[in-house]
């Protein structure tokens, strides 16, 4: 009798093998959405550094010289700008003094003071008003008035002087050179007459009418 041959028994594969991992359906869409993530990241970070190269451009472009506005705001003077306030007008010029009125007129003051008095102007009255504040003093004022002559007060009848004519022509003529029109009226001088009248009493009261 032949010796049998030994029997081959076959080996269970390598548990490595048996375990070896397969994917899921759920482990690939879990993939896929990280790839779509991925993605848009992506796109907006080329997004954002255009946005970056589109800003460096403009700060690198020189700017555009901006168009000066030239209308005028209507008004009672014809030489204030939009926002603006009038240039000063002279008639004539010795140094660093001004004429004020006519170039024959004998009324000086400094550039400064003009400027000063015109900056706290907005028409012709008020521009005059200002003006006597530099050509007269607060007595002078305060104890004349236009046209001079007696006066009512508290204690009775008071004789006022009158303000020099030939300095008030000066202011006068000034306000009209400053602010064209501002005495084409009769209304418009008795307004000017009124306010300068004014000004004198105001100045009487606060200095000698307590």
């Amino acid at each position: 009798m032949e010796p049998s041959e030994p029997q081959t028994i076959p080996l269970s594969p390598p548990t490595s093998m048996n375990n070896q991992h397969h994917p899921h359906p759920a482990s690939s869409e879990q993939q896929s959405k990280q790839d779509i993530m991925i993605e848009m990241l992506h796109k907006i970070q080329v997004d954002v550094n255009s946005i970056k190269s589109s800003l460096n451009i403009r700060q690198t472009e020189e700017p555009k010289e901006r168009t000066p506005c030239t209308r005028i705001r209507p008004a009672l003077n014809q030489n204030r700008e939009l926002f603006g306030r009038p240039s000063p007008i002279y008639a004539a010029v010795a140094g660093n003094d001004i004429m004020i009125g006519r170039s024959d007129s004998g009324v000086l003051m400094t550039r400064k003071q003009y400027s000063h008095c015109l900056s706290k102007s907005n028409g012709g009255q008020k521009l005059v008003l200002k003006l006597m504040d530099v050509v007269f003093t607060k007595e002078q004022m305060a104890m004349s008035s236009l046209s001079g002559g007696p006066v009512k007060c508290k204690n009775g009848i008071r004789n006022k002087s009158k303000l020099d004519e030939s300095i008030l022509l000066a202011l006068t003529q000034q306000a009209q050179l400053q602010f064209p029109g501002c005495l084409d009226t009769k209304p418009q001088h008795d307004a000017m007459a009124d306010a300068i009248n004014g000004k004198c009493r105001h100045l009487w009261h606060s200095t000698y009418g307590k």
